[in-house]
This record gives C-alpha cells, structure tokens and sequence, in this order.
C-alpha cells in the first residue's frame, strides 16, 4: 500500500481557535525531554495538548517499550478513559524528536469509521476469547490489540470514514471523508455489526440519556441502583446484564426469540438463570419508552400472548445487533458476497 494518511490522519491537528478554547480550561505546563505524564500506575490522568516539541505513546509493560503514536504540535492524547475513569493502559513521556521505527512486510493500514474495535470494544467483559481463562474486558482488549498491530507497523485510524472504492485493474483506490486517497493491492471489508436503533416515538431524543448501546463503566455507573432493561438475545447482552447486574437491583434481559439456544453461550445461559438480579422477558419486544431528560420506563409487550406490561427503568442496553447494509464503496459484485452475516 502506498500514499498512506499520515498522523494528521490519526491525531487531527487542533486549529488556533480550538487551542485557544482549551486554554481557558487547562493550564500551561513546561516540560523537560523524558518527563512521564502518565502510565498504568496513576489513577487518572488529564488530557494533553502539545503546544511546541511533542510527546511519545508508549507500552512500557513487562519491560518492554512498543511506540505507537507520536502527538506533535496542535495535537493532543487522550483516550476514553477521560470519560470512564479508567487507569490510563499506557504511557505518556516528553519527547525531543520523533523516531519512527521501520516496519518489514506489507504495509497495512486499518480504517475504523468509530473506534478500534468496534462491538467488542464496548462489551463489558469477554470469556470465550482463546487465551484469557479469566476473562477480559473489551476495552482492554482492544487496547493490547491495537498496541500489537502497530508494534508491527499497522497504521491505526480511527475515526476514519471511507467514501468509495474504486478498481483500476489489480489495484485499488480507497477515497476517505477527508480527501485523502490510499492506494492498495487488497482491501479486506471487515465491516462487523451495528447497533440496532428502535423506530420508537423519543428513542433517538433518549440516546445517551438513558438508552446506551454500551455497558461499560461508564454506563454502569449512570444506572447505578435503578432497574435497568437490557434488549437482546446474545452473547452481549448476557454479558451486559450480569455486569449491570452487580450495580443495579434489578436487571431485566427483553428478547424477541422464546431462547437463548440458538445465540447465547451456555456458560453465560447458566450465569443469568442463576443470577436473583436478573430477570428474563422472552417472546417480548419493546413496544414504547418514556421519559423527560432521562428515560423513566419502557412498555413492554409479550408477542405470543400480546399483553402488556410497563416497567420503569434508569437505563436500556441495547445489545441487539443487525448486520448494516452493504456499504455504497463495497456494491460491486465481484469484490463481495451475500452471506457474510
């Protein structure tokens, strides 16, 4: 691949206003070559906007030190842990000049319209994944994922949208939102799934309000000991309800389908039947939510009987993914298949 986005691409450089506006919320720190901003050990950190010199993005775990991002001037790191509360899952150090390691092989970069990860980066925590027996969050690993693709030299960009795709005989040109052109000899379109949006009356003007399409901290921690309703039928929101379940009294799981056979793990089947927290509505849909500036309730009505039943609630989950349409830059019918959901 050739002509790939540099790291105006991955780390947007701030305008002189932006940067003005920060100021009057931040204050002026001088730094020397080395200075440790934040790593693992600190609780939080702040955001940090580089003004003249810049900074260097590190793992420094089991001794090791894998670079992976470079913020110069108008730049600035930060990650979702400003907004979580998260431990920082890296290192932050003052940096002289920028040193960029050379990479062997193909050269890769991999365009992410949200965040790395996509689903699994908001799943609560992830127990079928080979070589984790205990388990790991989505957030964490994502993050290590991240970090071993760019140890070996993947160019990582995220928010990154993709306009078209276009064919000139074995070569591929990839047109993004900014303009920006790449140049490939493959393009591999791994898509994944998107949330599903209700058509409800007051569900978009509830998003981030009550209705979230995460569970996480974050999430967790706005429905902290009220009900909460979790929408699905699969693995996440199995792993959603047993998280929310430890902050929350009372969690009910609203599934479309009369099981869970067909989509959830067993391990995590037997985990919610043996939870008091959790209580499980199948055959039932969401028919209506209510509430002002924060969801206060949602209707609920069984398919099979049609009955019925309003139950308040602080939070939704909703965990029921779709498979999104085809992408305009992927309509050609030689370069894609029908059946990849």
């Amino acid at each position: 691949m050739s002509n790939l986005a540099d790291d105006s691409v991955l780390y947007p450089v701030l305008s002189d206003d932006e940067v003005a506006t920060l100021r009057r919320y931040g204050a002026l720190l001088r730094t020397t070559a080395r200075q440790v901003l934040c790593s693992p050990s600190d609780d939080s950190y702040d955001m940090v906007v580089v003004l003249s010199g810049g900074l260097e993005v590190a793992d420094d775990s089991h001794g090791r030190n894998l670079l992976f991002a470079q913020p110069g001037p108008g730049q600035f790191a930060g990650e979702l842990n400003l907004l979580t509360g998260q431990r920082p899952f890296v290192t932050i150090r003052v940096t002289a000049a920028a040193v960029y390691g050379a990479s062997e092989g193909l050269e890769v970069a991999v365009l992410e319209a949200a965040a790395p990860g996509g689903q699994a980066g908001s799943t609560s925590r992830i127990e079928n994944y080979l070589g984790f027996p205990q388990g790991i969050s989505g957030a964490e690993l994502t993050t290590r994922a991240t970090i071993q693709a760019q140890k070996f030299g993947a160019l990582l960009a995220s928010p990154c949208r993709v306009d078209r795709l276009a064919v000139t005989g074995k070569q591929f040109s990839v047109l993004l939102a900014d303009g920006t052109t790449l140049s490939a000899r493959t393009v591999v379109a791994a898509t994944g799934a998107v949330y599903r949006r209700l058509p409800l009356a007051g569900w978009r003007h509830l998003e981030g309000a009550g209705i979230y399409y995460a569970a996480t901290d974050l999430e967790a921690g706005s429905c902290a000991g009220s009900p909460v309703i979790v929408l699905g039928g699969g693995n996440s929101a199995g792993q959603a309800a047993l998280y929310l379940a430890r902050r929350c009294p009372r969690v009910t799981i609203v599934s479309r389908n009369d099981s869970f056979a067909a989509s959830m793990s067993q391990y995590l089947i037997n985990r919610v039947a043996a939870n008091p927290r959790i209580d499980v509505a199948k055959s039932t849909i969401i028919q209506a939510v209510d509430g002002g500036e924060h969801l206060e309730s949602v209707i609920l009505r069984n398919t099979a009987t049609g009955s019925t039943e309003r139950l308040g609630a602080g939070g939704c989950s909703a965990s029921s993914a779709r498979c999104p349409p085809a992408a305009d830059y992927l309509r050609m019918s030689r370069a894609t298949t029908t059946d990849s959901c």
